[in-house]
C-alpha cells in the first residue's frame, strides 16, 4: 500500500515540477496573451495534452525504469494524479486570479489535469506496463 501511495505522490511531484517549469520558460509570452482576455479554445487543450505527452516521453526516456515497484493497482496514476494536479494547479490559477492575472489555461484544472493525465499516459504506455 505503501508503495502505490509513494508512487501517486511521486507522479503528482514530477508533473507539477514539469508544469512550473514549462509555465516559467512561457510566463512572457503567455503574458501578451492573457492581455488580449481571449477565451481558450479547442486547439489550447489540445496543445496541453500533446505538450504533456512530450514532457512523458522524455520523462521515461530519461527514467526508462519504474521509479518504485509494481504497484498493487496498476494504472492508478492515471486517475489519480491528474485529479489532485487539476485541483493544485485550479487553486493556482485562482491565486493568479485574486493578484490581477488572468488564469491560463494550464492554471486550470482541466488544463492541469489534461497535462497530468498526458504526462502519466505516455509514461504508463512506456513504461508502466512492463511487468
Amino acid at each position: 500500500m505503501l508503495e502505490v501511495v509513494l508512487e501517486i505522490v511521486g507522479e503528482i511531484v514530477i508533473d507539477l515540477l514539469l508544469i512550473v517549469v514549462l509555465r516559467r520558460k512561457l510566463d512572457d509570452r503567455v503574458e501578451y496573451f492573457e492581455r488580449r482576455r481571449a477565451k481558450p479554445t479547442y486547439f489550447t487543450y489540445v496543445g496541453t495534452g500533446v505538450i504533456g505527452a512530450v514532457f512523458g516521453f522524455l520523462l521515461s526516456s530519461l527514467v526508462p525504469q519504474r521509479v518504485l515497484p509494481t504497484p498493487a493497482i496498476p494504472g492508478i496514476s492515471l486517475i489519480v494524479s491528474p485529479f489532485v494536479v487539476g485541483l493544485i494547479m485550479r487553486a493556482f490559477g485562482n491565486w493568479r486570479e485574486k493578484n490581477g492575472h488572468q488564469p491560463t489555461v494550464l492554471a486550470s484544472f482541466w488544463g492541469g489535469a489534461l497535462f497530468a493525465f498526458s504526462t502519466a499516459l505516455v509514461r504508463w504506455l512506456r513504461i508502466g506496463r512492463i511487468v
